[in-house]
């Protein structure tokens, strides 16, 4: 989103098709950028800052509240309206329209015809899952986590766009739940994501999703953290050392054990066998 300047750090990561962009701009930054374009599409979201910005001969007032979303090739203007006295942050997805389509046939969703007329869609809790999901994504969270954040996030942006196709799809399947259950606990020490669960069982991701938090009042993901948790603390217990059980169990590293454990158990691996 923005131009090169000594006042803004850019991080970017690619991952499978996707490019995740942060620009962490420090306070007091001017940020200006005249007729220009993405090569992809583009979903833009920020906080703490504020944007003039011009397309198709309209103004727009860009706020935090709101995401931006435009076409590859939409040709923009922009220029910062305020930048906070602690610094901004602006988050970014871009991706090719092949990935959106590719996208939509995985979640059962007809083909996007999307408006890129009005760049702005205000619709806050919208917006603050798109902010957690890039959080998310840039993280080394587990696998699973990720790809369902990413694909509650589409789904809800696609539905804001398009008619509902599958809010009635899916009657509650055991079986299939049951099999999902076996996945996770057969393989939770591997990177899980939730395109290879939903195929695995032959489910939508999303009805997936939906029905095992129905049924069970969690997610996949919160299920196999619960799990892997679960599997460390056995390993811990025979003694061996978090830095051998974290790739054991499906963690990134011993900081991620560490993390995960005191969500699920209150307390640090080394406090609970203390106390």
């Amino acid at each position: 989103m923005m131009g090169k300047a000594a006042d803004t750090k850019l991080t970017h990561i690619a991952q499978d098709g996707l490019h995740l962009y942060r620009y962490d701009m420090a306070a007091g930054a001017r940020i200006s950028m005249e007729k220009v374009f993405h090569e992809e599409i583009a979903i833009i979201g920020f906080e703490r800052c504020a944007w003039h910005s011009s397309q198709n001969g309209r103004y727009y007032f860009e706020t935090p509240d709101c995401l931006v979303i435009r076409d590859a090739g939409q040709i923009f203007s922009l220029e910062s309206a305020y930048i906070s006295p602690s610094g901004a942050v602006c988050r970014e997805l871009r991706f090719t329209p092949e990935y959106l389509d590719a996208l939509c046939a995985q979640l059962e969703l007809p083909q996007p015809t999307l408006d890129y007329s009005n760049p702005l869609l205000a619709f806050e809790p919208l917006t603050r899952l798109f902010m957690r999901t890039h959080s998310l994504m840039e993280s080394n969270d587990c696998a699973l986590a990720k790809s369902s954040y990413l694909a509650t996030f589409f789904y809800a942006l696609l539905n804001i766009k398009l008619p509902p196709q599958i809010a009635q799809q899916g009657q509650t399947n055991p079986k299939k739940l049951n099999f999902a259950i076996e996945y996770l606990r057969a393989y939770f020490s591997d990177a899980i994501t939730l395109p290879a669960l939903a195929a695995h069982i032959g489910m939508n991701p999303f009805v997936l999703i939906r029905q095992f938090k129905k049924h069970l009042g969690i997610t996949p993901h919160e299920y196999l953290q619960i799990y892997r948790v679960i599997q460390a603390r056995k390993l811990i217990a025979q003694g061996h050392k978090l830095s051998e059980v974290a790739p054991l169990c499906g963690f990134a590293d011993q900081s991620h054990l560490t993390r995960s454990f005191r969500k699920k158990m209150g307390v640090t691996p080394g406090r609970y066998y203390s106390l």
